[in-house]
């Protein structure tokens, strides 16, 4: 159904939205997004969403992603504080029955 030089190309498709990924390098902050497929002109033009792929060859192309700098760190997710409050409350509990 898609147009090719063969009887049955594929349709490869990038998924419309991906989690992003956070880290940190040299003591600073990033977030990294995969945006697309390198479009035509050799990857100049704007990420796309898909590419054809000719039955039975071999294909490369390559990703878009786009970094960008965080001025501080994410800030732990509320479970994570949760963890941790309950673990300082037991702490303080335990301290307590001691005494």
């Amino acid at each position: 159904a898609y147009p090719g030089a063969t009887v049955c190309p594929d349709k490869i498709t990038f998924p419309s939205s991906l989690p992003t990924q956070n880290f940190s390098f040299g003591g600073k902050f990033y977030t990294l997004e995969l945006v697309g497929f390198a479009g035509a002109l050799g990857g100049l033009g704007a990420p796309e969403s898909d590419f054809i792929s000719e039955e039975g060859g071999t294909n490369s192309t390559r990703l878009f992603a786009k970094i960008t700098e965080r001025q501080i760190p994410l800030i732990p997710e509320p479970t994570t504080m949760l963890l941790l409050g309950g673990g300082l409350l037991g702490l303080a509990g335990f301290r307590k029955k001691k005494k």
